[in-house]
């Protein structure tokens, strides 16, 4: 990447209106930086903030160290708390503080308002997260920021159809990264696609994916109706040689994914200890055993736990809802949606679900 720049005499150009001249150096760090972020690892966040302020460093007028530690702090965010907007205030100011520094530096530029969007989608403001992502996508409509946060808001829709295809080119664009390889089998398990959900839960396990790849593996194959298969996929998260490495937060979103599966496979003795384990963790790790509780009998718990789900993976939730009848028809699951304001999306994903047109 350096070579190259030196070689073009590179410039940035956030718009059609905004060019200036970069420092290859401090271009090169931010390159790199965002190649350790999107492992979305302990060591691979820390490194990657590191590279992000040496090239402030280099050059403190260049807007693109700003703008990635601006989605830095969501990546820092989702995998360290994986919980409600009120328990991220530290993360989300850094979020705002480098977003406002970035447009600052160059106004023209889309990553912070990329940033802005997840930021507005974490705190329920589906309307500024619409606002921010469209501005976005009309200065960089290939940018892969924008695949991954178009496909956070497009699940909170409930429209995890028109997810899937952000994250195909996602996939595409970066081949040998876990994350939108996971992310796409994830939306495809939302939109019920199962057997195309398994092919790529697989190769983001072959790409070194986290624990949670393996326990949304094993939800795509309990949903197929291969029980051994899920339940042996679903420890397979619990190994602890595979969770070295990632954040508590991380690995208690995991954990309650992997409760799920087993509480819906008839596991329930093996959920059950996943569950106590997250309700002596840590309060923001305590929603991931809403799911599982729900199924394990325990139903006030597990709603109240649910109410402090991170907005942007709360697609997930929906989904949980739409696809346990007898969760369904309780009283319960429409407060919780009218709480969390997904009632819309509700709806809209069980039309997806039962294969119905929805408009584009």
């Amino acid at each position: 990447a350096a070579l190259i720049a030196q070689n073009l005499q590179v410039r940035l150009l956030a718009g059609p209106r905004s060019a200036r001249a970069v420092n290859p150096a401090a271009y090169t760090l931010c390159l790199e930086g965002r190649r350790a972020a999107v492992s979305l690892s302990q060591d691979g966040i820390r490194q990657a903030e590191t590279l992000f302020g040496r090239a402030l460093q280099i050059d403190p007028s260049f807007a693109c160290p700003h703008a990635e530690l601006a989605i830095l702090g969501l990546y820092r965010c989702a995998v360290r708390l994986n919980a409600s907007f009120r328990h991220c205030s530290a993360e989300l100011e850094a979020v705002a503080r480098h977003s406002r520094e970035a447009l600052q530096r160059d106004p023209s530029s889309a990553e912070p308002h990329f940033a802005l969007g997840y930021f507005a989608l974490m705190g329920g403001d589906l309307a500024g997260a619409q606002r921010e992502i469209e501005l976005a996508c009309r200065i960089s409509p290939e940018s892969p920021h924008r695949m991954l946060v178009q496909s956070f808001f497009l699940q909170r829709l409930g429209r995890p159809d028109l997810a899937i295809a952000e994250m195909e080119k996602a996939s595409r664009q970066d081949p040998l990264a876990w994350f939108p390889t996971e992310l796409l089998g994830l939306n495809l398990t939302m939109a019920g696609r199962y057997a195309e959900a398994v092919e790529r839960f697989e190769r983001a396990e072959e790409l070194g994916g986290p624990p949670v790849a393996y326990a949304n593996h094993a939800l795509a194959l309990a949903k197929l109706g291969r029980r051994e298969e899920a339940v042996a996929k679903a420890h397979a998260a619990l190994e602890p040689a595979r969770r070295a490495g990632w954040s508590d937060g991380f690995l208690a979103l995991s954990d309650g994914f992997a409760a799920r599966v087993l509480a819906e496979t008839g596991a329930h003795a093996d959920a059950a200890v996943i569950v106590r384990r997250l309700q002596e963790g840590s309060e923001p790790s305590r929603c991931h055993a809403g799911m599982p509780l729900i199924l394990l009998g325990q139903p006030d718990e597990g709603y109240a736990a649910l109410a402090d789900f991170l907005q942007p993976v709360f697609g997930y939730v929906v989904h949980f809802l739409q696809t346990n009848e007898s969760v369904r028809r309780d009283p319960r699951c429409a407060e919780l949606l009218r709480t969390m304001g997904a009632t819309e999306a509700f709806a809209t994903l069980g039309c997806v679900l039962r294969g119905e047109t929805l408009p584009a």
